[in-house]
């Protein structure tokens, strides 16, 4: 120990929690990991379960970077197989609908087709 500070060349191996600032970020033993603060991440992410958000106004929001000119900004949803529910909205492909009824709006280019009966008002 020099000056209040640890180095470590290699593998640090325990059996226990791993902590920083008693409460700030810890690991346990099983591997849940608690980080008080924001995470910063500069590379893709990959998670293997679920994404749950508590807040109750919670946002999921794209910023573009200033001065960017690529053209190309936007935030895309994509599921690679199968489907997107917002809600009780499905979304497959170009196909819009419930999620009991998948397809009840196809769109393409130019055109848009409805399946079933179409109600207005006014």
């Amino acid at each position: 120990l020099a000056d209040d500070s640890v180095s470590i060349k290699g593998t640090l191996d325990t059996t226990g929690y791993i902590k920083v600032a008693s409460t700030k970020f810890t690991v346990d033993a099983t591997g849940n990991t608690y980080a008080d603060g924001t995470l910063g991440v500069k590379g893709v992410s990959t998670l293997e379960d679920d994404l749950l958000l508590s807040e109750d106004a919670a946002v999921i929001k794209h910023s573009l970077a200033a001065g960017s000119t690529t053209g190309f900004a936007g935030l895309s949803i994509l599921s690679e197989n199968y489907h997107v529910d917002v809600e009780s909205v499905r979304f497959t492909d170009a196909k819009i609908g419930t999620t009991s009824d998948a397809d009840l709006i196809t769109l393409a280019d130019d055109s848009v087709s409805i399946k079933g009966t179409l109600d207005t008002t006014g």
